[in-house]
């Protein structure tokens, strides 16, 4: 349960994180700015939601090599006592 935990707080915020950049960085509405962020971290590929700026590129490519919930779920944590 303790694994679980960790990664679905690392998935959130890493979510999190995406999400508000994108609003920030981009001047986005939440709705894209969380689009944009699933499609980035699961690597389905469907193209921006808008046109990036250069900044926007550069928090992608930031974004994009950050763990994916995918990632955590499946790397070996070491277990409590």
């Amino acid at each position: 349960m303790k694994k679980f935990t960790i990664i679905f707080f690392i998935a959130v915020t890493i979510i999190a994180t995406g999400t508000a950049g994108y609003m920030l960085i981009e001047k986005w509405n939440f709705l894209d700015a969380l689009y944009m962020t699933f499609i980035t971290l699961s690597s389905i590929g469907y193209g921006e939601v808008h046109p990036l700026s250069v900044q926007g590129q550069i928090f992608t490519c930031l974004l994009y090599t950050s763990p994916s919930p995918r990632d955590l779920s499946t790397s070996r944590m070491p277990s409590s006592a």
